[in-house]
């Protein structure tokens, strides 16, 4: 007989394991701990879980906040932020 995998929370760890989830009958399964919610069929639906917020709040706003772009700043090679643009180097540079 072959076991059904249970399904384990992607945040949560015990015991060095993912923690398994509880699966409600409608299908929707539920970390007891975090509040993570994954509905397998569902495509649209986004966990509110704390953590899945933090992950999705970052990922959006990760590209205002990279380096190299026009008006930003890049890490010279001895670690000093210097202005991108090469006409904007100031002197000692």
């Amino acid at each position: 007989m072959a076991t059904q995998k249970k399904p384990r929370c992607p945040y949560c760890i015990l015991e060095a394991q993912f923690r398994t989830m509880r699966v409600l009958e409608n299908g929707r399964q539920i970390c007891e701990h975090c509040g993570h919610i994954i509905f397998p069929q569902d495509y649209a639906f986004w966990c509110p879980c704390q953590k899945c917020v933090d992950v999705n709040f970052s990922l959006k706003y990760s590209r205002f906040f990279s380096t190299g772009r026009a008006g930003g700043s890049v890490r010279s090679r001895y670690g000093r932020a210097r202005p991108s643009h090469p006409n904007l180097h100031t002197c000692g540079e």
